[in-house]
């Protein structure tokens, strides 16, 4: 009988426990699929719930809808998602589920962060955040401050965003969690691109590669994919960029992730765009509108409308590219995203400038910049102020476009001073960091050294110790000690001849830091000798102004302003070749070549110096070829017409003459500026792009300068696979001419 009732107890039991086996079966199924292909997933999950076999209790219910929100947020169902997210939190609230309600929290958060709404979701991350260390949850703990980490970062508090980042990664590698790793990696490596360390930030990069190569999953692989064409764009590599953001989209294209495949259409369309290739540009745009309002994926749509308008806006279409603009306008206003109002709001005012309308121009340069000034975006301010000098300046209003300008500049000078500042801290701590090195070294080689002694004197008590206690052993032991001392004198001299080497890298190590030193005090001095004065100028100038402009002449007032806005460029032109010289000082120039028109560039810079040529009313006669193309980086090329064009002002007589000539012969481009001015002595020709020497000479009307414009130019050239090369005769003029490669073809 008691067999009998044993028996039927276990026959009792296989069913359950076939369910439940089953159960673990299917989940186990679904998890893998929801990595590789999410409407597989969601097929295999929808049929398991509909069948009556499952009986899902209140603990497999949370678990289960889980997954089937976050495969359908993935899939672009937002609200269908958000629905089963909040009736999941309901069910582990019911049966005690701490970490399923961590991430439905988190999963939550992100579909707000997604939709522009940063503070909602911010609130969602930190209510995970809480509960996961009142459970001493780490796995959840670790997912949440990943989030919080991604909010800060897109807030622009990078430092912020790593310490989060840091937080989470001790957390992720403690649980073993492979993916979040590669996932913060990848973070980790974004913040890294921020601040421009590219080099840090590729090997994190391929660090999160590395991690994800033993496991399926494409959501994170598709992820870094696009990280790292982002990487390469920014450095000017643009076919290994289109080669890592394509097979991002593949990835996304495979997993069917709706939100990853709008973000690579509209990454390579910006790639496309940087190509200048706007046709092709336009059409992944295209793409990517349409996979964001599959997802009502409110940033991604204004962003793709914006860049839309701004093609438009480059092929003068300005009815299609106020229509786009203003669409995103609509959208980043009902959301609150002041980023987009923003730009909205300028690329405007940029359609109404070009055609004219100065009025309908400034309303909306004006609300950019209220906005934009109220967040502190920095470029954006800029942006807006030069458009508003130039709206004024057209008008006939030169106090208003004046004040303008002043803020341009003054702004400007801000950003580029916050970038010289952060050079200078990146050099500090790369000393403080090779010092602490170098101690550290020095500190192992003196234990080696301590414990090599005290190994000797031990030694030598044991045999002291032999001697006493054995001394019929003598013979025996002397000899083994013999060969023991041999062999550690073959250690010391190892170990000196290893100290020697070490001593003389330190010598190497300390003269390479002496010329970094060196390089830095002659930075300085040329800051606190050179800027110093124009900036005293520029500030007393506009101070004169301020407190007299409405008691002076008109004639003499128009003089004021023209010195004024003569020393502002000089002050800016100054800094700017200050900024440049340091960044090629330290290597950390960027070279991103493009298709330019040279021409336009030389246009450009005639408007820049226009106020001062007339002041000394010198002719610029320019023989140019229309449209003339010339292949080679942007920045660089537009430093060496400002500086060549400057010297020639600088250095020219009242009522001289400038040509400036641009043509193209065979293969080869030809740029050159000549002026009649005081020439440059014979002695001094040599010293002209000479790095160790400090050559600057007043000009005619006692302009100064830094010395380091000329030295700016070979450099640039040269970057540019290019030539320079100067004639001069005292009295009579100069002539700078530069030659380039016709790479365009």
């Amino acid at each position: 009988m008691k067999r009998l009732i044993i028996f039927l107890y276990l026959f009792a039991s296989i069913p359950p426990f076939i369910v439940s086996a089953q159960k673990s079966l299917k989940l186990e199924l679904i998890k893998q699929l929801s990595n590789t292909d999410l409407e597989e997933a969601n097929t295999e999950i929808n049929l398991w719930l509909a069948s009556k076999k499952p009986r899902l209790s209140v603990s497999d219910s949370a678990e289960f809808l889980f997954y089937q929100a976050y495969i359908l947020v993935n899939l672009g169902y937002i609200d269908s998602a958000l629905n089963l997210f909040n009736r999941c939190i309901e069910f582990s609230d019911k049966n005690h589920q701490n970490s399923i309600r961590t991430f439905c929290n988190c999963e939550v958060g992100n579909i707000y962060y997604n939709w522009g709404n940063y503070e909602k979701g911010l609130n969602y991350f930190l209510k995970a955040q809480k509960e996961s260390l009142i459970n001493n949850d780490f796995r959840g703990q670790a997912t949440a401050l990943n989030y919080i980490g991604k909010y800060h970062h897109s807030l622009g508090d990078f430092e912020k965003s790593m310490e989060y980042f840091n937080k989470s990664l001790i957390l992720a590698q403690r649980c073993q969690m492979t993916e979040l790793i590669a996932t913060i990696k990848a973070n980790i490596g974004k913040y890294y691109e921020s601040i421009g360390n590219y080099d840090q930030a590729l090997l994190n990069y391929m660090q999160a590669l590395k991690r994800i190569d033993s496991i399926q999953n494409r959501m994170v692989r598709g992820t870094v994919y696009n990280h790292l064409g982002n990487l390469y764009q920014a450095i000017g590599n643009y076919e290994q960029s289109l080669y890592y953001l394509k097979l991002g989209l593949s990835e996304r294209m495979q997993l069917k992730y709706i939100e990853g495949i709008s973000k690579s259409y509209k990454n390579i369309g910006e790639l496309y765009l940087d190509l200048k290739i706007p046709d092709t540009a336009m059409n992944y745009f295209i793409l990517a509108l349409r996979f964001s309002e599959k997802v009502n994926y409110q940033k991604g749509i204004i962003k793709s409308l914006l860049d839309m308008g701004s093609i438009y806006l480059q092929k003068n279409h300005f009815f299609k590219a106020r229509d786009y603009c203003n669409k995103a306008l609509k959208l980043a206003t009902d959301m609150g995203y002041d980023k987009g109002i923003v730009q909205s709001n300028y690329l405007i005012g940029q359609s109404y400038y070009i055609e004219n309308q100065l009025v309908k121009a400034e309303n909306y340069f004006t609300r950019s910049l209220q906005i934009a000034t109220l967040n502190g975006m920095k470029e954006e301010i800029c942006d807006n102020n030069y458009s508003l000098y130039q709206i004024n300046e057209r008008k006939g209003s030169p106090t208003d476009a004046l004040d303008y300008l002043k803020n341009y500049y003054d702004i400007k000078m801000e950003i580029e001073s916050e970038q010289t500042l952060k050079h200078i801290a990146e050099l500090e701590y790369s000393y403080e960091i090779e010092q602490k090195e170098k101690a550290n070294e020095l500190l192992r080689k003196q234990n080696e050294i301590n414990m090599l002694d005290i190994s000797r004197k031990n030694g030598l008590i044991t045999l002291i110790s032999i001697v006493l206690g054995f001394t019929t052993l003598i013979i025996i032991i002397f000899y083994f000690r013999y060969q023991s001392k041999q062999k550690t004198n073959k250690q010391l001299a190892l170990l000196n001849t290893e100290i020697v080497r070490q001593n003389r890298e330190l010598t190497r190590l300390n003269e390479q830091l002496n010329l970094v030193n060196h390089e830095k005090d002659n930075f300085f001095s040329i800051i606190a000798h050179e800027v110093r004065n124009p900036l005293w100028w520029f500030r007393n100038l506009a101070e004169t102004l301020s407190e007299n402009y409405d008691k002076m002449p008109k004639e003499k007032l128009g003089k004021a302003i023209q010195s004024l806005d003569e020393s502002a460029k000089n002050s800016f032109h100054l800094m700017d070749n200050l900024l440049q010289w340091s960044k090629s000082q330290l290597n950390r120039m960027s070279f991103r070549p493009q298709v330019l028109n040279l021409t336009e560039l030389i246009d450009e810079n005639l408007k820049l110096w226009k106020t001062a040529a007339n002041y000394k009313n010198i002719e610029i006669k320019k023989e140019a070829e229309s449209s003339l193309k010339l292949f080679a980086d942007r920045d660089m090329i537009n430093t060496l017409i400002r500086n060549l064009l400057s010297n020639a002002i600088k250095y020219s007589h009242p009522n001289g003459i400038i040509t400036i000539e641009a043509y193209q012969k065979e293969s080869s481009i030809f740029f050159s500026v000549k002026d009649s001015g005081i020439g440059i002595p014979k002695g001094n020709l040599k010293k002209l792009f000479d790095p160790n020497h400090q050559l600057s000479t007043l000009g005619i009307m006692q302009e100064k300068g830094s010395g380091i414009g000329l030295k700016l130019c070979k450099d640039f050239v040269e970057l540019n696979q290019g030539t320079i090369e100067v004639e001069s005769i005292e009295n009579q003029g100069t002539l700078f001419r530069c030659l380039f490669p016709n790479n365009t073809i």
